[in-house]
Formats: structure tokens, C-alpha cells, sequence
């Protein structure tokens, strides 16, 4: 195009150059690398009035998903803003919302009918309950939590019942076959999708009926799909069988990290291997959690090429080069109790908090079940909605310990992915909700109040920190240096404990699923589509260069990574904050003492 109307000028006015790259990019695959805060809804909305401005398509042929429907009506308002009253043509919405929509034209193909009830996670659990007490199983052995997030799982990867039933390998999984199986002919009996139904029959509709698949993909010229690196395999298909046929698929997402090759990885005899060497099935030293390390299996190896790495070098004389994104563990250093008159310690970076800002504290290995590491997640307030909501989604909300005030929810899983899909359901179900990951991997023999620390990008990381060594004990980092990388960089997946031994730190693996995502979607997509025109967004405009380094120190999507260097030209900022206090309450008496 070579000249510009004044309305488009106005539109592509205030663009950085990669954002304007991809907002006028023609037709065609996309793929927009995009880091927190880098104007990614920005992008998506200007791309949208794009197309409509310039004639490329038609408001009716727009399909723009995200994940949540808070997401969905910030984008539709900031469109709305950009076209106007055109916005009400376009399908601006959740995958879920779209997949009802659909269905609702379409269920009878599957024998349901228009009017098919959708069922919540309480509901959910209620049948589940129910379909053990007719198969006469325990639900205190087989709790409907643990079998329903089976079954989840198992519908995210497009698996029915009889799919599964062909892959157990256990006496659980058998008992989850059986009740799955009950469970689909219940809901299917009474006229009932769950959420995850919604997905898995979408897909069915438009793979069984070349008709409705071709209306839709006729309809929906221009799909365009946010926080891609969540998606699972359900979500992808459904996207597949949208945008196969016409291609124009922009897709916006963030990836995750790696260790350069030749870092040398604790194997389970002791020995040392450099991480390239590495196979699935190989066994690697691995933390349990509280200082317990054993063999651990390798599922998978990701290989990938970056440009930009952090070296951080510890007083031990360790060194790590990684992806600036690679999740560590790494914090200040727990206090001693005889430090702290006896009393448990809360170190945490300070930040003021309204009672609709929650966190939910996910802590990795924070326990044992025979021998199998066990993760939590635990979620506190002092507000009647909060309990009303988790209670209506089936959760067991608890008084607060020690007589306190207020409420609070805890459950544990051995299975991360399942820890991790439950704060996801409440996250959207609370609204505004932080996940605060961290890892319970040292030991207590130093007398320390916690053994804990948290998970933090290796561009957080800051001299004067400690990390986990291979002894569960501290090693203190000296220095932390950007430097180039001139060689490939990998990542692993390890079963059950999602960590590792890299020169004698332990460090996180960074491709586990999160509510089912499959990380390779993104990291796959130019080899799904040769052809895809990339563009990476790295400036930030959110934050000062302090809170962008610091703000990435809890993330919740740990996956392999596409290389990009996040800045901003807002300036350093304030330095953060950092105190310790006995407990949450004298941090939120602070925080106050503080604003006063």
C-alpha cells in the first residue's frame, strides 16, 4: 500500500514499528511473539479496525478468542473504540463462548438439542459423585475432584471414554475408564455438556459434517487468537478446522525458556551430562521437595535457537547460561527462627492489594504421598462473595486457622497440571487473581523459618539472592551478566517433580501443560504453516525498568521459549521495596500504614 488515508494514519498513529508491522501485514499466517505488557491487545484490536478499515474483511467475518471473559470485554470495548457499533457483528469472545454459540445451531447433529444445559464444576462434581455411588465406588478413595480432573484432562486431548480406556495403566485409571464412561452417558442423557464438552463437541460438529465445517470457515475469514500458548489440543483442532482451508490466522502468545548447550545436568547414579545428550527415558537427579532427592524421569527434550542469554554465577563458583525468561528458583534468603522470636517468617515483596486483588500461593513438591512429590494450591479472604463463589464451583471453603477471621481454600494434587487447571478455574471465576508459584525443595537443618522460595525468570535474578543446590541447601548468586548465546539451548520435562539438577543448582523445567495447554502449539506453529510471518513485540509501556524485571519474578505459563529482550524507555523507576513480617496480616497493616 502506498499511500495511507488519514483515517488508517490516525489508526497506525502511536504504533512502534513491530506493532504496525503486524497490524498491516496482509494475508496469511501470523505469529506475534509478545512479552507482558508489550501492547498485545493493542495489536489485536488495531489489527481488527485494520481489516475492516482497509476493506480486507467484512465485520461478520471476524472471530477474535481469547481465554477469559474479562479478556473477551476488554477487547471488544477497545474495539469498539477503534469501529464503533460495527463490533456487535464480530465474534469477540472466549473459546468456550464460541464453541456454545455454535453448537447451539448445531448440537442436534450430535443428538442433543438447542436447549442443552451446560453444566459448571459443581454440577460436574455432583454427577460424578453420582456415578460412583451407582458403580459402588468409594468417593472417599476416588474423590469426584481427582476423577473429574481425569476426565478433563482426558477431553482436552480429545480422548472420549473409550480412548481412554484403552490407555489405562493402573487401578485408578481403570476405576476413572469405568466412571467416565457412565459420566458421558449421563450428561449425554440429560441433555448436558460440561465446560470441557463444549470444546470436545465443537470439534466433533465440524469434523463430522463437512457442511457446518465449511460454513463456518466461509464465515469466519479472519480468526484471531490471543494467550495462544495456552491452548490445548482441543482448542487447537477447533482453530485447524476453522482456519485451515483460508489461513488467515494471527496468533498472539508468549513462550518460555532454556539452558544453553553444554550445561551439565546431575544424572540419577551422580554423574554429569550436558543437557544436549539427554534422551527421554534418561533418569535425572531431581528434588522432591524438603531436601529429598531422587531419580526422576525425563519425558521430553526441546530443543531451540536464541540470541540472548543471562549468566548467573554463584558464590560456589556455579554458572548457568540461560534464556532470560528461564524459571529459576530463586529468592532472598528465609530468616532464622531463633531470628525471629520463634515466629514463622513472611517475606514477600510488597505490594498494595484490594480485596478484588487475589493471590493464589502455588507451591510446588510441598509435600509427600508415598514417596510422590504433591503440590498445593491455597487461596485466603474475609469476604462473603469470594467464599459464596469457590463454594458454588463445588470447592471446599474452610474457616481461617487459628480462629482468624475470614476464609480459606487449600487443595493438593500430585499432578501440577491439575494444581494449576484448578487456580485457572478460580482465577476466572474470582476475576482479578495473581498466581504465586513457588517451590518447597530445601531442607530445615539450618534452623530456617521456610524453605521455600520462589519462582523467578533469570532476568530477575539479582546478586545477593539464593538458589537451591543439589543438597537442598543455599548457594548465593554473585553476579548476573546479559550475554550472547552462539549455541542452541534446551529444556526437559521431568515427570512428576518439574525439576532439575543444572551444574549443581536445581532449577524449574519449563515444559509442563497449564490447563491442559500444549506448549509445542506455539512453539510448532511455523511448522504447521512454513509460511507464517513473524513478529516479535519487546518493547514494554507498562511498567519502569524495575518493575519489569521484577514483575516477571512469579509466573504461571512454564514453557520452551522463542528468544525476546522486553525494555522499556520509561526509565529505572523506585527501587522495590522489601520487608519482613510475622504474617499476612502485618503485611496488610503495613501496606496501610504505608498509603496513610
Amino acid at each position: 500500500m502506498t499511500e495511507l488515508t488519514s483515517d488508517l494514519q490516525a489508526l497506525l498513529s502511536g504504533l512502534n514499528e513491530p506493532q504496525r508491522e503486524a497490524v498491516t501485514y496482509g494475508d496469511g499466517p501470523q505469529l506475534i511473539l509478545a512479552g507482558a505488557g508489550s501492547g498485545k491487545t493493542r495489536v489485536l484490536t488495531h489489527r481488527i479496525a485494520y481489516l475492516v478499515a482497509t476493506d480486507a474483511a467484512k465485520p461478520n467475518e471476524i472471530l477474535a478468542i481469547t481465554f477469559t471473559n474479562k479478556a473477551a470485554s476488554e477487547m471488544r470495548d477497545r474495539a469498539e473504540l477503534l469501529v464503533g457499533r460495527r463490533v456487535r457483528a464480530m465474534w469477540v469472545m472466549t473459546f468456550h463462548a464460541a464453541c456454545a454459540r455454535m453448537l447451539r445451531a448445531d448440537a442436534a447433529r450430535l443428538g442433543y438439542t438447542r436447549q442443552f444445559t451446560i453444566y459448571d464444576t459443581a454440577d460436574s462434581r455432583r454427577l460424578i459423585r453420582r456415578c460412583l455411588d451407582d458403580l459402588g465406588i468409594d468417593p472417599k478413595r476416588f474423590t469426584p475432584a481427582s476423577v473429574g480432573s481425569q476426565i478433563s484432562d482426558a477431553k482436552n486431548k480429545l480422548r472420549d471414554s473409550d480412548a481412554y480406556a484403552q490407555m489405562v495403566g493402573s487401578f485408578f485409571e481403570q476405576t476413572v475408564a469405568d466412571v467416565y464412561r457412565s459420566y458421558e452417558r449421563e450428561l449425554h442423557r440429560m441433555n448436558a455438556m460440561d465446560f470441557d464438552d463444549l470444546l470436545v463437541r465443537a470439534v466433533n460438529v465440524l469434523e463430522l459434517f463437512p457442511e457446518v465445517r465449511e460454513r463456518y470457515a466461509s464465515a469466519f475469514r479472519n480468526v484471531l487468537v490471543d494467550e495462544y500458548q495456552d491452548t490445548n489440543h482441543a482448542q487447537y483442532r477447533w482453530l485447524q478446522l476453522l482456519a485451515g482451508e483460508h489461513r488467515n490466522l494471527m496468533v498472539v502468545g508468549d513462550d518460555a525458556q532454556c539452558l544453553v548447550e553444554g550445561t551439565p545436568v546431575t544424572m540419577a547414579d551422580g554423574s554429569r551430562r550436558p543437557i544436549e545428550t539427554l534422551s527421554p527415558g534418561d533418569r535425572v537427579l531431581s528434588a522432591y521437595g524438603s531436601g529429598d532427592f531422587r531419580p526422576a524421569d525425563v519425558l521430553a527434550v526441546h530443543c531451540s535457537e536464541r540470541t540472548d542469554g543471562i549468566a548467573i554465577t554463584t558464590r560456589a563458583g556455579r554458572r548457568l547460561v540461560s534464556t532470560p525468561e528461564h524459571v529459576h528458583f530463586a529468592g532472598v534468603r528465609p530468616a532464622r527462627v531463633s531470628e525471629l522470636g520463634g515466629k514463622t517468617n513472611h517475606m514477600d515483596v510488597l505490594r498494595p492489594r484490594s480485596p478484588a486483588r487475589r493471590r493464589l500461593a502455588l507451591s510446588l513438591c510441598a509435600d509427600q504421598g508415598g514417596g510422590v512429590p504433591v503440590h498445593r494450591l491455597s487461596l485466603s479472604g474475609d469476604d462473603d462473595a469470594g467464599r459464596e463463589t469457590l463454594e458454588r464451583m463445588g470447592l471446599s471453603v474452610r474457616p481461617m486457622r487459628r480462629g482468624g477471621d475470614g476464609w480459606r481454600y487449600e487443595t493438593s494434587c500430585a499432578d501440577m497440571a491439575t494444581i494449576e487447571r484448578v487456580a485457572s478455574q478460580i482465577s476466572t471465576a474470582l476475576g482479578d487473581v495473581s498466581i504465586r508459584p513457588s517451590a518447597r525443595l530445601g531442607h530445615d537443618r539450618d534452623g530456617l523459618a521456610a524453605n521455600s522460595l520462589p519462582f523467578t525468570p533469570a532476568s530477575s535474578v539479582r546478586a545477593g539472592m539464593v538458589m537451591f543446590d543439589e543438597q537442598g541447601g543455599y548457594d548465593v548468586v554473585e553476579s548476573v551478566e546479559q550475554v550472547k548465546l552462539e549455541r542452541p539451548v534446551y529444556d526437559l520435562d521431568i515427570d512428576a517433580t518439574h525439576n532439575f539438577v543444572a551444574d549443581g543448582i536445581v532449577t524449574h523445567n519449563s515444559i509442563y501443560g497449564f490447563r491442559g495447554a500444549d506448549i509445542t502449539n506455539i512453539l510448532e506453529f511455523e511448522d504447521t504453516f512454513p509460511d507464517a510471518h513473524v513478529v516479535k513485540l519487546e518493547q514494554n509501556y507498562r511498567s519502569t525498568q524495575t518493575i519489569l524485571d521484577a514483575a516477571n519474578a512469579v509466573i504461571r505459563n512454564n514453557r520452551g521459549q522463542k528468544p525476546k529482550s522486553l525494555w522499556t524507555d520509561i526509565g529505572q523507576g523506585d527501587p522495590i521495596k522489601i520487608r519482613e513480617l510475622d504474617d499476612e496480616h502485618a503485611e496488610a497493616r503495613y501496606v496501610t500504614g504505608e498509603i496513610q
